[in-house]
């Protein structure tokens, strides 16, 4: 009996604090909305610039961006959180084609975007 009077009064607690006790929410899509050859200077021209859609990417604890370069990693392996302002990537070797995705996680799961490409 002690332990379920400690549990009514931690959520009791919990409620009158504002305190979520619900599981979280899967995470949502975290779109890029648009892949740029970057023209920034002094950045080398086989940069490329990823820019992400306002306002998704919802619960997510952890933003990641994978890229693969079509022909040379059989994988996206190569990983780097996302800077939400956008970012460049790179460099990259002239002529190849790079994809990108993006991966959000939190404790409830993980969702993959769509893939999108550029060819340099």
């Amino acid at each position: 009996m002690p332990l379920l009077r400690s549990l009514r009064r931690s959520s009791a607690n919990a409620n009158r604090l504002s305190i979520s006790t619900a599981s979280p929410k899967t995470p949502k899509q975290w779109h890029i909305q648009l892949l740029l050859r970057s023209l920034k200077q002094g950045h080398p021209a086989n940069n490329v610039d990823v820019n992400y859609v306002d306002g998704t990417g919802d619960h997510a604890t952890t933003l990641e961006v994978l890229w693969q370069v079509v022909g040379v990693d059989p994988v996206f392996g190569h990983v780097t959180p996302v800077n939400l302002e956008g970012q460049t990537v790179g460099p990259f070797p002239p002529g190849v084609e790079v994809r990108f995705k993006t991966r959000v996680s939190n404790s409830a799961g993980e969702a993959e975007s769509e893939v999108k490409s550029i060819t340099l």
